[in-house]
């Protein structure tokens, strides 16, 4: 058992890019803070300004109106109009000597001056719409023409003995003027004091907690709880930039992936917290390397180190030299890496989607080993076009499925339908088998199988009440926690379906280990899911596994089928299957049945053994895959097909 210890070098961004962001920090929060006062200090001065302007307003209204009431009452009393004139003339000449009024006069119906402040403007016209709304309301009213500098004038409605006229009075907006230009000083200085106090209280109070907060909370983001190494999120940001300073130099640069072997294994037999204590002591001996290389924990049990300025040749000696240092603090357990070096592309999903496939090929070679993409075998099966390829479909996920109908020979009854998923041809595959190939170069089949699957279940609704669903997994996919017990439940029953209609399809040719296999399929059977063995006899390790699995039903390699029309050695192989699926009460269904004569070979063979489950078909002769659930059968008369037990 190991003891926790953390990494003796965490490559963290150093002193002087922490301080640059706090400092970001320090001035966005100071900016923020200062506009936010500002803000409300324009609103308020706003709000406070408009306020102020009604207020004068309404003291003109009422200074004018009593000035109205003395010119009625002067009127009243005088003893005779001559003398009310002159008198009025005389309140108006005061009215006009004011610093702020420009022109005082009495109005009549007809828009003439009949008394004015200024003798000069008695017998004028000054006849306007508004004076007309005084006439008819009765009513004050403040009139202001848009543009600064402009009088406005307080018309106020004058009831004489003759008959209603008008005091209008205009007035140059100086005292308003003044009163606002006061306003906005003290609003303004008293925004500057604001700020003033309110911006070192900010730090003082809180704003040096909060940056000292904000950069701790940046560095968590950016690193794992567990070993300290940077994250994901930091690896991505770290090998764009990585990257471009690659191709802006001219330098090299390698990645390298790196998986623990068997970590799974050892998860489950000696428990998480060992699996964690193993995760701390791996992360330091890959932190242990260069001071320019830089490690991250990408996730599980997967990590990558960045080997800046490190071309394929010295990739490999850091490999060996990152072993050496696993083996050192992990005794008894090894570690497996997949290298991959820049290449003219210059682009980061391609290295690291060449470093995966790296990695994918060592853990097939045996594990316990570093191997390069650029290796001919690697390279020759997996160009960057079809990584490119893959990439896409995983993203844009353009997939159509098939179903394809399968038979109960003995019943003459459609008992099932085999899912197909098929992608895009634009993606360039030659078929769904290609794809998966590059996906298992690249450590992608888990991604790929469960687009596959969510292609298949899309349609599952409309699956016959009486039918199965046959659903391919590879059997890579049963290596991930995250499916068997799981994943596979929720997309079951998302689709609308119980495990109990559902067959899970596991192929022979499976490159990975059998132990994983046998427990997840027995995994799967506790969950209520069918279990079919897929291309019995084109591998070597299907009458191992149908010792070791209870499968529901045993499906034969058309390569078999076929072999058997031609009188070979599928007979045998065949009849090796017959037995063991009668001793296992299997269900027997036979692949690829494209011609007449490998029915009648199919249908003899099969029902020589007596099997006690029964036995079908499936093959294009009998139905071709087609986008729903309706049976299509092409190049069989139907009296042939329900001679044979079709109907």
């Amino acid at each position: 058992m190991w003891g926790f210890s953390l990494p003796r070098r965490r490559r963290t961004p150093g002193p002087e890019g922490r301080n640059r962001r706090r400092r970001g920090f320090v001035a966005r929060l100071f900016v923020s803070t200062s506009l936010v006062l500002i803000s409300v200090g324009v609103v308020l001065q706003v709000s406070q300004a408009a306020a102020l302007r009604r207020i004068l307003i309404d003291e003109g209204l009422k200074r004018h109106e009593a000035e109205a009431r003395l010119i009625e009452r002067t009127f009243r009393e005088a003893t005779d109009a001559r003398a009310a004139r002159r008198e009025v003339g005389a309140i108006l000449a005061q009215v006009q000597n004011r610093p702020d009024v420009a022109n005082a006069y009495v109005v009549d119906s007809t828009g003439t001056v009949i008394v004015a402040g200024d003798p000069n403007e008695e017998g004028k016209l000054y006849y306007t719409p508004a004076i007309e709304a005084v006439l008819r309301s009765s009513k004050s009213r403040f009139v202001s023409e848009d543009g600064g500098g402009r009088p406005f004038e307080y018309l106020t409605p004058v009831e004489l003995p003759t008959g209603r006229v008008v005091l209008e009075v205009e007035e140059l907006p100086l005292l308003l003027e003044q009163e606002l230009a006061a306003l906005r000083r003290s609003s303004f200085g008293a925004l500057g004091a604001s700020l003033l106090i309110a911006l070192p209280l900010l730090w003082l109070l809180g704003g040096r907690s909060l940056a000292g907060r904000y950069q701790s909370a940046e560095e968590r983001s950016s690193l794992d709880g567990l070993t300290g190494l940077a994250n994901h999120r930091s690896f991505q940001e770290e090998i764009r930039r990585e990257v471009a300073r690659a191709l802006r130099h001219g330098g090299s640069l390698s990645l390298a992936m790196v998986d623990v072997d068997d970590f799974k294994v050892v998860n489950d037999q000696a428990g998480h917290r060992h699996g964690d204590e193993m995760l701390v002591e791996l992360g330091a001996a890959l932190a242990s390397g260069r001071l320019t290389d830089r490690a991250f924990r990408i996730g599980g049990d997967e990590f990558a180190v960045i080997l800046p300025q490190t071309d394929h040749n010295g990739a490999v000696v850091a490999a060996d030299r990152l072993r050496v240092a696993a083996a050192g603090r992990l005794p008894g357990t090894t570690i497996s890496i997949g290298l991959a070096t820049l290449g003219p592309e210059g682009d980061s999903n391609v290295l690291r989607d060449q470093a995966d496939a790296a990695l994918y090929e060592a853990k097939r070679l045996g594990r316990d080993r570093a191997v390069s993409f650029h290796e001919a075998a690697l390279a020759s099966v997996l160009p960057a076009a079809k990584i490119h390829a893959l990439r896409a479909l995983l993203e844009e996920g353009r997939l159509s499925a098939a179903y394809q109908p399968i038979w109960n020979v003995g019943s003459g009854e459609l008992m099932a339908f085999e899912g197909l998923a098929r992608p895009s041809e634009d993606y360039g595959f030659e078929g769904p088998l290609e794809a998966f190939q590059v996906a298992e170069r690249i450590g992608k089949v888990d991604e790929l199988d469960a687009l596959c699957r969510r292609a298949v279940l899309s349609c599952a609704g409309g699956l016959p009440p009486d039918a199965l669903l046959f659903v391919n997994v590879s059997p890579q996919v049963l290596d991930h926690e995250s499916l068997a017990c799981r994943r596979l439940v929720e997309e079951v029953q998302a689709a609308g379906l119980g495990p109990e209609r559902v067959v899970i399809e596991i192929t022979e040719r499976s490159t990975e280990r059998l132990d994983v296999v046998v427990r997840e399929a027995a995994r799967l059977r506790q969950l209520g899911f069918k279990l079919a063995l897929d291309d019995m006899g084109s591998g070597n390790a299907g009458l191992e596994m149908l010792l070791q699995v209870r499968f529901d039903f045993v499906k034969v390699d058309r390569g078999v089928v076929n072999s058997l029309v031609e009188d070979g050695p599928g007979r045998a192989v065949m009849a090796a299957v017959c037995a063991f699926a009668s001793e296992a009460r299997s269900f027997v269904i036979a692949e690829g049945i494209e011609t007449q004569a490998a029915l009648e070979s199919v249908k003899r063979i099969l029902l020589r053994h007596h099997l006690s489950a029964g036995y079908g078909a499936q093959g294009f002769l009998l139905g071709r895959p087609a986008e729903g659930f309706e049976v299509t059968r092409t190049g069989v008369p139907v009296a042939s097909a329900a001679a044979c037990g079709y109907r």
